[in-house]
């Protein structure tokens, strides 16, 4: 077996160039030496090899895949036998290149398409593969050349990254539907974490008047002091601005949190009612209601009035001589 074990390439690749030379195959040439790639489970990434035959005469060349393992220095230490089972932790069953014969004219170049197709459910880590490219006659020959190490390659590693996610959900947002006075009122929003480590939201809450102009706004967790932990549900309450407002009230709450800064967005209406100005509407009232007894009273008195006797006839009995104080009306019948 002619194999010579090449170190790691660059300070932050744990795999280093592979390159494997032998007198049978040292006329074609392949670029690049190493694809680095920090994928991510169910994702999908294409990429090109390039060969060039470098001999005087047309090449038959083969791909082939095999996984490899690497010691603590960064060197290939082996070739494991391909297993293309669609598996959460094989890398051999995520790379997709041709398997049909590749031909190259002499001085030709030929540049060769390679997915990494990963799995949905692949487990974190790095993985490590060798894509070869064997001059061979038939297929069985250039695998037969891989796993001894006789073949010009490609080195892979994938890595896939622990995914952590931030996710908080704004179950609710409230204030009290009628304030009197904005001394001991608070706003009330309910967050819940979904995501996997303690996130700190912060932002503000921004009141505005009927007419879309703002008035006021309060700031919500300003030093970050309050943490969410994963699979729990926490009440933040913020303290209403301290000036008093009359009429219908817009709020508007936004926060941000992690990394990414995303935004959490909600809004509530309520109503403002200053005491003072209660009470103004009530004696207001109290006036009117005043006024429109009297003005109904007085409308009903003068309507009823008596102005002098000549307008109210007298009738009295027979015999009897009218004096000015008779003044009962005798409605009897009388008698024959």
């Amino acid at each position: 077996m002619c194999m010579r074990r090449i170190s790691v390439l660059g300070m932050v690749m744990s795999v280093g160039m592979l390159f494997f030379t032998s007198a049978a195959h040292a006329d074609i040439d392949v670029r690049p030496f190493l694809i680095d790639q920090s994928v991510s489970p169910r994702e999908i990434v294409t990429t090109e090899v390039s060969i060039t035959n470098t001999s005087g005469r047309k090449q038959n060349v083969y791909a082939t895949v095999n996984e490899i393992t690497v010691g603590v220095d960064g060197e290939v230490k082996g070739f494991i036998s391909p297993i293309m089972s669609d598996r959460t932790n094989t890398v051999t069953s995520w790379i997709e290149v041709t398997r049909g014969r590749i031909e190259i004219e002499a001085g030709e170049s030929a540049l060769i398409p390679v997915t990494f197709r990963i799995h949905p459910q692949a487990k974190t880590g790095s993985y490590q593969a060798f894509i070869g490219f064997v001059p061979a006659s038939k297929r069985h020959q250039a695998e037969s050349a891989a796993m001894n190490g006789e073949a010009k390659g490609v080195v892979v590693k994938l890595t896939i990254a622990e995914t952590i996610s931030e996710t908080l959900r704004l179950k609710s947002f409230s204030v009290d539907r009628f304030i009197i006075s904005p001394d001991g009122d608070t706003a009330q929003l309910s967050i819940e974490n979904l995501g996997d480590v303690p996130t700190s939201p912060t932002g503000e809450i921004i009141f505005y008047k009927s007419n879309g102009n703002e008035i006021a706004s309060v700031d919500v967790n300003p030093d970050g002091n309050i943490t969410i932990q994963p699979n729990e549900t926490s009440l933040i309450t913020v303290d209403l601005p301290e000036q008093s407002f009359v009429g219908r009230i817009k709020a508007n709450a936004v926060l941000e949190y992690g990394k990414s800064r995303a935004t959490l967005y909600d809004s509530t209406y309520f109503y403002m009612l200053p005491l003072p100005y209660i009470v103004a509407a009530l004696l207001a009232l109290m006036v009117i209601i005043m006024l429109m007894i009297f003005l109904m009273y007085r409308s009903y008195t003068h309507g009823h009035s008596i102005e002098g006797d000549s307008d109210l006839p007298l009738y009295v009995r027979s015999g009897n001589e009218a004096k000015e104080t008779h003044h009962d009306i005798d409605l009897k019948k009388p008698s024959a």
